[in-house]
């Protein structure tokens, strides 16, 4: 027959072992979302590059154009974030 401490101690132990199962899912899933997020970060860069690099020539090309649409966007921002 177990004692009141043998059944304690083993429902402390199974208890341990579900959080400590509980965690390594939590790692597991912290994981994979902190890869997708590199992921999503690189792939983020690798388009700011691009962008520049095809809207720099074209800025070149077009200056006056370029300032002119620059400041429609900013007063447009500017009315929308008051």
């Amino acid at each position: 027959m177990q004692t009141f401490t043998d059944r304690a101690s083993r429902a402390a132990h199974d208890t341990a072992d579900r959080i400590s199962e509980r965690v390594d899912q939590a790692t597991d899933t912290a994981k994979r979302v902190a890869d997708d997020l590199a992921e999503k970060g690189e792939m983020l860069k690798d388009t700011q590059e691009r962008w520049v690099k095809e809207y720099s020539g074209w800025v070149r090309k077009n200056p006056l154009t370029a300032v002119t649409v620059a400041i429609g966007v900013g007063f447009i921002l500017s009315r929308i974030t008051r």
